[in-house]
């Protein structure tokens, strides 16, 4: 891998939201409702903020992948999701009963636990692409020091990773939302975090089952331990049959000989695999 590719909210951001005093316990129930049918970050911050709320019974209960969240409530729609797609004047999330005004519904973030050191020692070039707005997008992009791209659908997520690939390089996506499934896919390797989504954790590689991000550089380099110490195990094992082979085939090999070369030829692709146990 030689560059990385990030989702934002759930993957290097926590989001926490805040429910305004003015919506009253029939329209929370209803928001209940509809977040408990998403694994979104913003639906798993949604459910701990309204933890002590009544649930309301909804029918046809969609998810738009990017956007939000519908139901019914008799003969009338509830959306919860982005303000855009609600037709609002606000750029964050929001709640919207019907034809009515919508409501929204304060968010904020903090930093997951070493997302900082982690892309400091990795040292490879880095960017985040986000379905996010782009305030909360260019927050991050001054914090980190990252090139952000903000408000991208699926298809755009998609679409710069296959950019990323026809110049060259080997992309590693790490995300954990619905929005991320087929970049996580088609990503040279990917990465979810544990509390990702099933389909984002179905499609990655690797799921890190720590909160921190702490230890992502130690997987990369792992992975580039094993395949440097493979390559040279099969390095090994081409000289020792290219050499005991025709000696066994001309007679010059007793066959204590050849099996004390066969030995000492496991013990040595044995003991550089061991070296993986100092990677760091």
């Amino acid at each position: 891998m030689d560059y990385i590719l990030f989702d934002k909210t759930g993957t290097l951001t926590q989001p926490s939201i805040e429910i305004p005093a003015s919506v009253t316990a029939e329209d929370r129930a209803a928001i209940k409702a509809l977040a408990q049918a998403s694994d979104h970050p913003m639906s798993k911050a949604l459910m701990a903020s309204l933890a002590g709320d009544k649930v309301a019974e909804l029918l046809a209960i969609t998810e738009v992948a990017g956007e939000g969240i519908t139901g019914l409530l008799g003969a009338q729609t509830l959306r919860l999701g982005r303000g855009a797609w609600l037709g609002a004047e606000f750029a964050g999330m929001g709640f919207q009963r019907g034809d009515g005004p919508p409501v929204m519904l304060r968010t904020s973030e903090t930093l997951r636990p070493g997302v900082v050191e982690a892309i400091a020692r990795m040292g490879l070039p880095c960017e985040v692409i986000t379905g996010d707005m782009a305030e909360p997008a260019q927050k991050l992009a001054a914090l980190l020091g990252l090139q952000v791209t903000s408000d991208a659908r699926p298809a755009d997520k998609l679409r710069r990773l296959e950019e990323l690939k026809a110049q060259g390089y080997h992309v590693l996506m790490i995300g954990d939302g619905l929005n991320d499934t087929a970049a996580l896919a088609a990503a040279h390797a990917s990465i979810a975090p544990a509390l990702a989504l099933e389909a984002s954790r179905s499609a990655s590689d690797i799921v890190v089952l720590k909160e921190s991000f702490a230890e992502l550089p130690l997987i990369l380099a792992v992975s580039r331990g094993t395949k440097r110490l493979s390559q040279q195990n099969f390095k090994i094992a081409t000289i020792y049959n290219l050499v005991s082979v025709p000696l066994a085939l001309a007679g010059f090999a007793t066959p204590l000989a050849a099996a004390l070369a066969m030995s000492i030829s496991s013990i040595t692709v044995l003991l550089n695999a061991q070296r993986m146990r100092w990677i760091s």
